[in-house]
């Protein structure tokens, strides 16, 4: 077996002392170190915290295999430094140091342990995220749509705004607030289809039955189902390529972090924000 260091430099400084820092019970470990980058001359120099873990790969392991190894011990470093930022955000009173995602921290680099020789997989870098481009061929054709909605008078779309913060939420590591936005745009945009969906079909129905399909004690995984087909002959139990699943683990995570106090990481908002996404999609064709 041979010792691996995997490296990441954050984008600020912590001021707490250089050395190893404890992760868990079980053993695992983090190690913070002052980086100092020189700048250009009559600047100052740039200071920050490089964040480092160790683990044992087998000798000589390369490709597909080397690859995985590296992908789990990035995603491991991440999940515990932004463990370590929370703590220190918390305790030292700063605002300003949220958690961090993998883009922001790319290259996460891979070393063998004490000699400065890369591994196998020297790098791991991970691109940001792609912003969609504006279904607008030309600048000039963008300014003609804001001027006609601006001279509306009217707002943007509540939850296409929100759908926007969930995006900016987690780009800029506030993954929990991420999750918590997306699934405000899908409870408002969903329940608020699904109701006008119920009043339709249902006009002449008994006024408590109404209510009970609108109401609360008729959960939102009951509605998206069988209270969908039932009104609308649809149900998202349905929609292909494991949305369900995604949707069920995504609403399990909201929950867990209103309730329990839970965090969240940049998959967990990332998965939030594409349920939120493909739901606005699906409720503008209902």
């Amino acid at each position: 077996m041979t010792a691996i260091r995997v490296t990441i430099t954050l984008p600020h400084h912590l001021a707490v002392p250089d050395g190893e820092y404890v992760a868990s019970p079980t053993g695992e470990s983090i190690h913070l170190e002052v980086r100092v980058d020189l700048s250009p001359e009559g600047q100052p120099a740039l200071i920050r915290t490089s964040v480092s873990s160790c683990f044992d790969a087998a000798d000589g392991v390369l490709g597909e295999a080397a690859a995985k190894i590296a992908s789990q011990q990035a995603r491991s470093l991440l999940r515990h430094t932004n463990r370590l930022l929370r703590w220190y955000r918390q305790l030292a009173s700063r605002p300003a140091v949220l958690e961090v995602t993998r883009a922001q921290l790319s290259p996460f680099r891979f070393m063998i342990d004490g000699t400065g020789t890369p591994w196998s997989i020297p790098v791991l870098e991970y691109e940001r995220n792609q912003l969609p481009m504006p279904a607008f061929a030309s600048v000039g054709e963008l300014g003609s749509a804001v001027r006609g909605m601006f001279a509306t008078g009217n707002e943007p779309d509540v939850a296409d705004l929100t759908l926007l913060d969930g995006e900016h939420a987690m780009n800029v590591g506030r993954f929990r607030e991420a999750v918590l936005l997306c699934w405000s745009v899908i409870d408002s945009s969903f329940v608020r289809k699904f109701s006008s969906l119920v009043d339709g079909s249902l006009a002449g129905e008994w006024v408590g039955t109404r209510d009970f399909l609108k109401g609360f004690d008729f959960g939102l995984r009951h509605k998206m189902t069988s209270g969908l087909r039932m009104v609308a002959g649809r149900s998202l139990f349905d929609e292909p390529e494991g949305f369900w699943g995604t949707l069920s683990a995504s609403y399990d995570k909201r929950n867990a972090i209103i309730h329990k106090g839970q965090s969240a990481d940049e998959d967990d908002a990332r998965h939030a924000l594409d349920v939120a996404r493909r739901i606005v999609q699906i409720v503008g064709t209902l």
